[in-house]
């Protein structure tokens, strides 16, 4: 998930993994808590989501 200047990435379960002000670290939350807290900054809402192609590991 994209939003302007952040980048998340979705772990499964609704939890995602970012890097945050807000905790100063790497942590990993409950997607609806951290799209909240980030669309009600001046970062605003998700600008994008990407799910990348599945492949074969062999």
């Amino acid at each position: 998930m994209f939003w302007k200047d952040h980048v998340a990435i979705e772990t499964g379960d609704g939890t995602l993994i970012h890097a945050n002000a807000h905790h100063m670290s790497v942590t990993e939350e409950p997607r609806h808590v951290v799209m909240s807290r980030i669309a009600a900054t001046e970062t605003g809402p998700v600008t994008a989501r990407l799910r990348p192609e599945r492949r074969p590991l062999c």
